[in-house]
């Protein structure tokens, strides 16, 4: 990674961040929640199955973004390719780019790699009041982190169903 590219991912999540206070939602206070999976794992196109299927998402807005995806299309799923992130990695904007961002009240991101940029700033942007993530970031974004390689995406959304259902 070039100077560059350093330089404009820093000012990037500087001016991307929400200040937003974030806290422990209940499942029935939520309508709209963003789910980003890592679309680069085997495991994506089940995963993706999975989060539709969740019987706690019934009734509610779920918007899938599958980041680095390079097969055929998704069902159900809004794919973010190399050709919708720019130079550093920040989608673009406009029409013809998919819009991430819902209005959620829950973001929960499924991507373990925290050198994948797209989605660490996805999550430092959203204003999302109850955020679940695969790994510590230095700003402390999630409220809940799902610790843990084995068993891949699919496990991890599994785990973080469980905690959604617990929280009251």
């Amino acid at each position: 990674m070039g100077i560059l590219t350093s330089v404009a991912r820093s000012i990037c999540l500087r001016h991307s961040a929400t200040g937003k206070v974030t806290g422990f939602v209940p499942l029935g206070k939520i309508r709209k929640a963003v789910v980003i999976v890592d679309g680069s794992l085997p495991d994506a196109g089940k995963t993706v199955d999975a989060i539709h299927s969740f019987d706690g998402f019934a009734g509610r807005q779920v918007e899938t973004v599958v980041l680095g995806w390079r097969g055929e299309p998704i069902k159900n799923a809004t794919v973010v390719g190399p050709s919708d992130v720019n130079f550093y990695g920040r989608v673009k904007r406009g029409r013809k780019y998919p819009r991430i961002h819902v209005g959620e009240e829950l973001l929960v991101s499924l991507v373990s790699d925290p050198e994948n940029f797209t989605a660490t700033q996805i999550s430092l942007s959203s204003e999302a009041l109850f955020k679940i993530g695969r790994f510590h970031m230095p700003k402390e974004i999630f409220n809940i982190v799902v610790l843990g390689d084995e068993g891949g995406q699919l496990r991890a959304f599994g785990l973080v169903c469980d905690i959604l259902k617990s929280v009251k």
